[in-house]
């Protein structure tokens, strides 16, 4: 009977599942007896670390699943598992909180490159949850629950290639990880390299609102129509543009060329993607201070290089018609482009620092936290062609000066912004329970600096901005568990408030409050409601100003692509944003002997001024925002502000469900195992005296294998916004538009995966619905077809035990994966109301990259 309750209590069998105790005197009895209380032992070992409380993970993966999906490092699982780690509640789908076996860290950096290997299992929280650690209830958590002991050298290399060609990557890593116990080490070097993807690697023409080329053009200057009458009585017809002929001599040598142009392909000049290097060195340390005290150090340097190409430089300068070279009896506008590339180069360094302190007194625990972080960044941008010279030669009629040929010397103009920011933040937090555990409090304190120096240089002006915040915050949480029984189930309310104070904005206010309730150990539902006030950050109010010429757009006013000029950095006028948000939350687990859950979700959320940030000109922001579009007499566009703005008001409604289903596949060839995992697919714990890197899979397995599948699909119920007081409401439901990034309706995320001794594989899919450009009967609608995405990746690992492995030692624990992104080379489809794709539209513009193949070669050296 005791193990029974036992196995009851922490879940370990079915509902109503009884079983009569063996008979000693059996051996066969007595083998069971042990593989019983094996069981018992290892599912007690799997609920350790938990970070819920009275709320259960919506998601759990063991080191099978790990195994599964094929990643190398935490970094890359929460990139794989992103879909399930989306939330609509903030202000941008932002990362989740990390947690290390049940217990916050100092910073993500302290265990981003630890290889999964080292992971027992991954535990995945609804947004409530981030509460219990000090966190706003905007993010979910993500819980990495590490194995006891573990000891390793990972070392992998990555090439990756895109199927249509070009933008070859490559990446090396190495690194050291120990852990025992409360003990952890971990030392990594990473190295990667992009090639640059050209507009010619996909055939993308460049738009030009009028031909250019090398050799040059003329146009007539102001309002006049023809270059010149006389020319046109030459040509026999009326003449409004002309290739300039080597020499240009005569009237007559331009006749030749009347209504030619000359054009130059930029497409080798203009990259998709650029070229860019990166480094990072990461190192962290963790140790207990005595029994009931731990402390934690974590240190990365990132450094990045990235060179981007915007096309050839361009000149333009008017003839006069008095220049002893010049046939026309006007002034002529003469346009050519120059053998130079402009180019964007970027340097980046960062530099953070974190430390932890934790610890136990008088029956709460309490966390110390300090972060350190020093970001700079070093951007100069070619902009154009200064040529003064040359210019005040022609305008002064100096004879030895060809008005119609290139200059014989110029400069390109750089326009460079350096931003320096710095991050210090200093956090006290405790929690504890009271009234027999029925009442847990968690209360955080903070103390933050921010800090952002910007300068904007020209030729011609200079801008500096600077900025400092100063802030504290005091944030208080309290869950009471009213009642816990057989016919009511168990209930627990939570109620949050958090106060924080700026130096550069008011006191900002917020308020929560929130329910879970268990009818029974099928069903949970989870309830929510928070209102919540939030300010700009430092660098959407500081950052440097910056243009970057050449920026393909497709132009709604004009229905056509053109060139124009992108202005991005902060804006020193954003206000507080003010958001209410609702969610109610149900997750049904209808079988304990399967792993098998349905998860169905609601949110509503409201904001006042939300702050968003114009990534693409479009006729509703131009009607909006006037003033932050430039355009010429012909109305063709020359630039526009994309810098982030506050809108007067959106609202946003969403429903989604998720079903998941796993289960264990038993290897024979591993033997018998010790014990099946519970609901979500738990891990078991490796038992004492075991080598640290667990069973037969030399520490990412557990002998057996895995089978399962997530499906959930997300319907968007309202999604609008007014851009001011006085301007109409504008639905967004299955539209593109105010800085949204697809718009869609509908989204479907499929996720498989399948280990079985020594092959996994995963398959990855996501679809998404039409969407169209909103209504304006000014401009032209475009329609997105719907997009269906689909990864595939499959890997074989040499096991220890195996013959290539005891033929060759170091192999053993190696892993060979191939992966295919984008099987099916899908991409953005985008056709006009006459069923044509659009100048600065098409598939390769969208998405340059398309299908995309990588080859990982790694091994854990012990």
């Amino acid at each position: 009977m005791l193990c029974l309750l036992l196995c009851a209590t922490f879940g370990g069998g079915a509902r109503g599942e009884s079983q009569a105790a063996p008979a000693a005197s059996d051996p066969a009895a007595a083998n069971a007896e042990r593989a019983e209380e094996e069981l018992i032992e290892v599912v007690a070992q799997r609920l350790r670390f938990g970070a819920g409380g009275a709320i259960d993970p919506e998601q759990s993966f063991d080191r099978d699943t790990i195994r599964a999906l094929g990643v190398s490092s935490l970094d890359e699982l929460i990139s794989e598992l992103a879909p399930e780690l989306r939330s609509g509640r903030g202000r941008s789908s932002g990362p989740p909180v990390v947690l290390v076996n049940g217990q916050r860290i100092g910073s993500f950096n302290e265990v981003r490159r630890y290889p999964p290997e080292a992971v027992e299992r991954v535990e995945i929280y609804p947004e409530d949850v981030a509460l219990r650690f000090g966190f706003r209830p905007e993010q979910k958590v993500i819980n990495f629950v590490l194995q006891p002991r573990f000891r390793a050298a990972p070392v992998a290399t990555k090439i990756a290639a895109a199927s249509d060609g070009g933008a070859e990557t490559a990446a090396l890593e190495a690194g050291y990880l120990r852990l025992r116990d409360r003990r952890r080490l971990n030392l990594t070097a990473r190295v990667s390299r992009d090639r640059p993807l050209h507009d010619s690697d996909r055939s993308v023409a460049v738009p030009t609102d009028r031909p250019a080329g090398l050799t040059g053009n003329l146009f007539p200057a102001g309002e006049r129509a023809e270059l010149d009458p006389a020319l046109s009585a030459l040509a026999g017809e009326p003449v409004f543009s002309a290739a300039i002929p080597v020499p240009a001599l005569a009237l007559s040598d331009f006749a030749a060329t009347a209504n030619q142009t000359a054009t130059t392909s930029q497409a080798s000049a203009r990259t998709l993607v650029p070229k860019s290097r990166e480094a990072r060195l990461t190192a962290s340390l963790a140790h207990p201070v005595g029994e009931r005290r731990s402390a934690s150090w974590s240190a990365e340097v990132w450094q990045s290089r990235s060179r981007a190409e915007l096309g050839l430089a361009g000149l333009t300068i008017d003839v006069p018609n008095d220049h002893p070279r010049s046939p026309f009896a006007g002034v002529v506008t003469a346009e050519r482009l120059l053998p130079e590339t402009l180019l964007r180069e970027t340097q980046s360094r960062r530099v953070s620092l974190s430390a932890t302190l934790a610890g136990q007194r008088a029956g709460w625990n309490w966390l110390g936290t300090a972060r350190f972080d020093d970001l700079e960044r070093d951007t100069e941008t070619g902009t154009g062609v200064d040529a003064a010279a040359f210019e005040a030669a022609v305008n002064a009629g100096d004879a030895s000066i060809d008005p119609f040929g290139p200059p014989a010397s110029f400069t390109i103009e750089p326009l460079r912004d350096r931003t320096r920011q710095t991050q210090s933040a200093l956090e006290l937090q405790t929690n504890g329970t009271a009234f027999g555990e029925r009442l847990s409090t968690t209360i955080a304190a903070s103390l933050r600096r921010d800090e952002i120096d910007s300068v904007t240089e020209s030729r011609l002006a200079s801008a500096a901005v600077q900025l400092e915040r100063n802030g504290a915050a005091l944030t208080t949480s309290f869950d009471l568990s009213l009642f816990e029984g057989a016919r009511l189930g168990s209930l627990s309310l939570n109620a949050n408030t958090g106060l924080t104070g700026l130096s550069d904005f008011d006191a900002l206010h917020r308020l929560g409050a929130g329910l879970v309730w268990r009818p029974n150990s099928a069903l949970r539902v989870v309830a929510s409601w928070s209102s919540e006030e939030d300010a700009p950050t430092l660098p959407q109010l500081g950052d440097a100003i910056s243009r970057s010429p050449n920026r393909r757009v497709y132009d709604f006013a004009n229905g056509a692509a053109t060139n124009a000029i992108q202005i991005t950095g902060g804006n020193p006028n954003l206000r507080a944003a003010e958001r209410r948000l609702a969610s109610v939350a149900l997750r049904l687990e209808p079988f304990d002997a399967h792993d098998l859950s349905l998860s169905l979700n609601l949110l509503r959320r409201r904001t006042r001024d939300p702050v968003v940030t114009l990534t693409n000109p479009n006729a509703e922001v131009e009607a909006a925002f006037p003033e932050r579009f430039t355009r010429d007499a012909a109305g063709t566009l020359l630039s526009f502000d994309s810098r982030p703005i506050n809108l007067h008001a959106s609202r946003r409604s969403e429903f989604g469900w998720t079903l998941r289903f796993s289960r264990a596949v038993r290897s024979e060839a591993a033997g018998p195992t010790r014990g099946r995992p519970g609901r979500g697919g738990q891990a078991s714990a490796p038992r004492r005296g075991e080598r640290p890197f667990g069973g037969g899979w030399r520490g990412f397995g557990s002998g057996r294998g895995r089978l399962g599948f997530s499906l959930g699909h997300r319907v968007t119920l309202r999604d609008d916004a007014r851009f001011g007081r006085d301007l109409p409401l504008l639905d967004f439901v299955g539209h593109t538009g105010a800085g949204r990034a697809d718009g869609a309706e509908h989204e479907v995320n499929l996720r498989a995966f399948y280990a079985y001794r020594s092959w996994s594989g995963r398959l990855q899919s996501s679809w998404q619905s039409a969407t169209t450009t909103l209504p304006d009967p000014l401009a032209p609608q475009l329609k997105r077809a719907p997009l269906l995405r689909v990864d595939l990746s499959a890997a074989y690992t040499v096991l220890p035990r195996s013959r290539l492995a005891q033929r060759w030692p170091l192999l053993g624990g190696t892993r060979i994966r191939l992966s295919v992104d984008n099987l099916f080379n899908a991409r953005p489809q985008v056709r006009d109301e006459f069923n044509q794709t659009p100048p600065g539209s098409s598939r390769a513009e969208l998405d340059p990259l398309g299908r995309y193949f990588g080859l990982e070669l790694r091994s854990v050296l012990r």
